[in-house]
């Protein structure tokens, strides 16, 4: 008798970013000392749908991991911060984890693993706003697996200080918010995302990868409120369960005299020129569409700032037309100083670019 046939497993990929307000904190505690008081303010862990949940590891699982998340200085008087105000740019120690615990903060053997250095950066006081990003790195699950059975976690680990720190400083994790109608200032969160794509199996499926380099404008208008989409993408018969990887950039010039907003997120929509979630598209995609957080920060006079967006969304319906991956901004003049025409540049060399992955290897 002939032995029985092998089965090979066909390679598979799991795509999975944090869902919205992923934030746990909103408020992290300056000190004097650096790393003094180590926070998680964002955790992508175990649960269900699982385009929102850490998918399961197991030995040999390759993993591509990407984050990013919009800090912000509080302001430096009393009427418009959210505690007490400062005027010094705080420092902060950030570092991605693996560990079996949502609460982990640092390293332990058998518990927890550290999947980068400590990164180490300066939240400008009059930039006001920092965008964190750690761009998309390779992590293998060792052969042995991971030192833990259960649940896997990946933690964003933040801590801030200065030396001039005092009690009730705070970094605001989000965006702060002025007061307004007698209410008092506050942040707003829904700024950041944490993203995982697991390869198990080899070869890595590819799928198709879609580019566009082609800016729609060369200027956005400094204007709050008045939304523009510089780059759109084509994306045509997308199905139940494929799973779109995003990858964008675009840089942009202010050559005003005063800082200039620049915000940008990336979303699926019906229409080339859509410039927010409420097309369609939003009950035909996870996250109502949104693939790439919309956040930002200040891009300061006569200089050029470079926007990076990641992420993954799956389509939960089939779609009967073409949908498109439109990058959406929109800038601002926080110091009232912008006349009517004033604009950023858009450069040259930005894209968005969505991998798709067929439904049949999803899982």
């Amino acid at each position: 008798m002939a032995p029985p046939a092998r089965v090979i497993a066909m390679p598979t990929v799991l795509a999975s970013s944090t869902n919205k307000n992923p934030e746990l904190v909103l408020e992290i505690p300056i000190t004097t000392v650096r790393g003094d008081s180590k926070h998680v303010v964002m955790s992508l862990g175990p649960g269900s749908p699982s385009y929102s949940s850490l998918p399961d590891l197991a030995p040999g699982d390759e993993l591509e991991i990407s984050a990013e998340l919009e800090l912000t200085t509080d302001a430096p008087v009393t009427r418009d911060a959210v505690r007490r105000p400062y005027s010094y740019s705080p420092k902060i120690n950030a570092r991605l984890l693996l560990a079996n615990d949502p609460d982990a903060t640092e390293p332990q053997s058998g518990r927890a693993r550290s999947l980068t250095r400590v990164r180490r950066e300066t939240c400008d006081n009059e930039q006001h706003h920092h965008r964190l990003v750690f761009e998309p790195f390779p992590y293998t699950v060792p052969a042995r697996g991971l030192p833990w059975t259960g649940d896997t976690y990946l933690n964003l680990v933040l801590s801030a200080y200065h030396s001039n720190a005092q009690a009730d400083q705070i970094l605001l994790v989000g965006q702060n918010e002025p007061p307004a109608g007698g209410q008092p200032a506050f942040v707003k969160g829904d700024q950041g995302k944490l993203t995982v794509v697991r390869h198990r199996g080899a070869p890595k499926p590819r799928g198709r990868v879609a580019t566009t380099r082609r800016a729609r404008i060369s200027k956005v208008p400094i204007a709050k409120g008045q939304e523009v989409v510089v780059y759109s993408l084509a994306l045509p018969k997308l199905e139940r369960d494929d799973q779109l990887l995003l990858q964008a950039s675009m840089r942009t010039t202010n050559h005003h005299a005063y800082p200039a907003r620049v915000s940008a997120g990336v979303f699926i929509t019906d229409s080339p020129s859509a410039t927010d979630l409420h097309s369609g598209a939003r009950n035909l995609c996870a996250f109502h569409g949104e693939i790439g957080k919309s956040n930002g920060t200040n891009c300061m006079p006569n200089q050029t700032y470079t926007t990076q967006k990641f992420g993954t969304l799956r389509m939960l319906r089939n779609a009967r037309t073409p949908l498109y991956a439109n990058l959406v901004v929109v800038s601002a003049d926080p110091e009232h100083l912008s006349k009517p025409g004033d604009a950023v540049k858009v450069e040259p060399g930005g894209f968005v670019q969505i991998q798709r992955l067929p439904a049949r290897v999803t899982g």
